[in-house]
């Protein structure tokens, strides 16, 4: 490629990524983290007026907080426990915990859990059961930030999901560890990675391997009852798994799903026996799960979970009805940090749950408090107050609240919060609107523009034994797929993994040097330069149709093969359609990114988050992930394969005429063609985004469709760019093999 053609691509490329840029940043908000923490002179004071309490409206937060009494010499009047024990058992969805009366018992995940049941009959006052409600996007690593922080997630922090590092905000762990708290950990190693260092005793076990149901829950059990046997620590966490995995492999529909539930259901009704009279218990899930057993959406099965609250004492006198009472999950965050007299972490946007906080005089240590509601209004007076000075932080660091709105947020603090979340920057839509056009103005203008060895036996041999190497692996790790379980260890003892990193490794070197090396017959000149193109293309496309098929996994091969089919067709019909002009080359180049797009959903995917497929991370090691980086390319190559394939069979629609002749130009305004066709529907899903911004499925749909484009379209880059280096360089090594032919010609008639 000419230096002048390589910067003009370069300058497009440049456009798009800006244009992108400046929408993505307007359009996906980006929370600002304040490092600041709570400490106990920030609660609301012991002996403050009461009367005042219950109008916050007399209360100036921002300008009167040196007038309030010292705190520090005075005992907390709201801590209720010295103990707690957290159980988070991951994708408890709420209907596994209520109770269903007209349930026949065929289902595999109805009434499995009776012992919320029977506590809540047997000791009214002693338990209380929540719907719980989580923010999206429900991935388990943004909900523990939501239980820890009591912060809520933006859509983009979905992509931290498997790049978890430590919390920088204040959090709950945080606060106790300040309290110097003992905090004992098990299970989902996730919190280690969250919060380093930070736990008495931590027994972590490794959390993506989906397939395994038990290992970490066995894990748990092993330390959990010793551990609350002990009494030298004063919160206990611990992190189930195996309810999550079983809906990733098997969904909630499966006896696997049932037996999980029971062993759940045995954990909580032996925990309660052991609990101690100053320790509350919370159980709770971090998300829901959908009829497929996936999260990551707001879908009601996601966001839908259950908390529940245990004490041997009297732990409320609310009134229970017939209705669960609904609850945010970052309200957890208030509500448990007063219950154990600590601060509200500086960053929470939670608001307390006031029936924990509903307690008579006499069973209360209010010494001046004579109405249950009055305390109530004490724990939401500490609550407000904290949300106030975090509000006043924050729009200092970001400066884009007025003076009006932060005088009209006291009246609904964290309403207008969320609202605040949700507001988009209008102005900055519109510009990148306007340099998402740019590219295609750009595009239009090259378009309708008129520019005035035998290495390479070593390539071929290569090429060809292995090819057909690959294909043996490839077949093999098929047919240990079929054969008994018992047969496969006993031939492989348990290496099964080994063939398929043969198989991928060797695809992988045999693509790099095909790319490298492309011209596949010693004498080159003696070949019509069509087939040498024709040639070195299919090597490539096959090459990496092994690829393909090993990252789609067995049940999603058949698809990959009937896509390489199709491709076969379209390039048969270019031929036999071919009229000698160029008058079709639009019309090619449109159908093969329609092509690509069609097989994206043909190979069972959708631009939900939902939908991605994990067992792609699990190619080379099916135990766990030893590296998140390779793992994610996996996940990336498997989801994008359709754009990758048809991105690098692009030349084929010039290799296929019968008039073949490429130049340096017909190859660069294909790119351009083929890249303003997924442009055009970029740019299109960028106004129906901004149209759409204030849609009820805005999280849902919209904004997940936003990114699977503006994915697919840097991998298409990717993509092209292969795509034209490898015609060039065939073209410039068969060239050279041509000169050097003549030039050994006329050597030898000169002699």
């Amino acid at each position: 490629m000419s230096l002048k053609n390589s910067l003009i691509v370069l300058w497009v490329y440049i456009l798009y990524v800006l244009g992108i840029w400046f929408f993505l940043s307007g359009y996906l908000l980006k929370r600002i983290v304040v490092h600041q923490n709570s400490t106990v002179p920030d609660n609301i004071r012991r002996n403050f007026d009461c009367k005042s309490i219950l109008s916050l409206k007399h209360m100036n937060f921002a300008e009167n907080e040196e007038n309030i009494p010292d705190y520090s010499s005075t005992k907390n009047y709201l801590k209720r426990f010295d103990r707690a024990v957290i159980i988070v058992i991951d994708a408890l969805r709420f209907d596994f915990v209520m109770h269903q009366p007209d349930d026949t018992g065929k289902n595999f995940y109805l009434n499995k859990m009776p012992v919320f049941k029977q506590i809540l009959e047997k000791n009214k006052n002693n338990a209380l059961l929540f719907r719980l409600t989580a923010d999206p996007p429900t991935t388990t690593l943004q909900r523990l930030k939501g239980l820890t922080t009591g912060s809520l997630p933006t859509f983009i922090d979905v992509s931290l999901n498997f790049a978890s590092s430590e919390i920088s905000e204040d959090n709950f762990i945080r606060q106790m560890n300040a309290f110097n708290k003992r905090i004992v950990f098990m299970g989902d190693d996730t919190w280690d990675n969250l919060f380093p260092n930070a736990f008495h005793r931590t027994f972590p076990f490794p959390s993506f391997n989906v397939k395994d149901l038990d290992t970490v829950d066995n894990g748990i059990l092993e330390h959990l009852y010793n551990e609350m046997d002990k009494n030298d620590s004063d919160v206990i966490i611990a992190h189930f798994l195996g309810v999550d995995h079983c809906g990733h492999r098997y969904g909630p529909k499966h006896p696997e799903m049932t037996r999980k539930l029971q062993q759940m259901n045995s954990v909580i009704q032996n925990v309660t026996e052991k609990l101690q009279n100053d320790t509350v218990l919370l159980v709770l899930g971090d998300h829901g799960m959908t009829e497929s057993g996936d999260h990551g959406g707001d879908s009601t099965q996601e966001i839908s979970t259950a908390l529940f609250f245990y004490s041997q004492n009297k732990l409320t006198t609310f009134k229970t009805i017939d209705k669960i009472p609904t609850v945010a999950q970052v309200d957890i965050v208030p509500t448990l940090s007063l219950l154990l007299g600590l601060p509200i972490p500086f960053s929470n946007l939670g608001k307390v749950i006031t029936p924990l906080f509903n307690l008579s005089v006499e069973e209360t240590c209010f010494d001046e408090i004579t109405d249950s509601a009055i305390a109530s209004a004490l724990a939401g007076a500490e609550n407000a107050f904290q949300v106030q000075k975090y509000l006043h932080a924050y729009n200092q660091i970001s400066n884009e609240l007025s003076d009006s709105f932060m005088t009209r947020m006291e009246g609904s603090l964290k309403d207008i919060t969320h609202m605040w979340n949700s507001s988009h920057k209008f102005m900055r839509l519109v510009i990148s609107l306007a340099s998402e056009i740019i590219p295609a103005i750009i595009f239009l203008g090259i378009m309708s523009y008129k520019y005035c060895i035998k290495s390479q036996t070593v390539s071929a041999v290569c090429v060809k034994y292995g090819i057909f190497f690959v294909c043996i692996l490839t077949s093999l790790r098929w047919w240990l797929n079929i054969v008994p379980s018992n047969i496969v260890d006993r031939i492989l003892k348990g290496n099964e993994v080994i063939l398929t990193r043969a198989a991928l490794l060797t695809s992988i070197i045999l693509f790099i040097g095909v790319v490298l090396f492309p011209i596949l017959s010693e004498r080159p000149w003696e070949v019509p330069s069509k087939e040498i193109y024709s040639t070195s293309f299919t090597c490539v496309l096959f090459v990496l149709l092994q690829m393909l098929f090993l990252v789609a996994g067995d049940a999603l091969s058949p698809a990959v093969m009937l896509m390489s089919f199709s491709l076969l067709l379209f390039a048969i019909l270019i031929q036999i359609s071919f009229d000698g002009t160029e008058s079709h080359l639009w019309t090619d180049t449109i159908i093969l990114s329609l092509l690509a797009r069609h097989w994206f959903y043909a190979t069972a995917h959708q631009p939900t988050f939902t939908s991605i497929q994990w067992d792609a991370a699990f190619l080379l090691n099916h135990k766990e992930i030893h590296s998140y980086t390779l793992s994610g390319a996996l996940v990336v190559i498997n989801t994008f394969s359709s754009f990758i394939f048809h991105g690098l069979a692009l030349p084929s629609i010039l290799i296929m005429r019968d008039s073949f002749y490429i130049t340096s130009h017909s190859i660069l305004r294909l790119h351009m063609k083929y890249l303003l066709c997924f442009g055009m529907k970029l740019l299109g899903t960028v106004i129906a985004s901004f149209i759409l911004r204030r849609h009820l499925m805005v999280w849902k749909i919209f904004s997940p469709k936003l990114i699977y484009e503006v994915i697919a379209v840097f991998i298409t880059m990717i993509s092209l760019v292969l795509s034209h280096y490898f015609i060039i360089r065939i073209t410039s090594l068969y060239h050279k093999f041509i000169r050097m032919n003549l030039s050994q010609m006329f050597s030898s008639k000169d002699q």
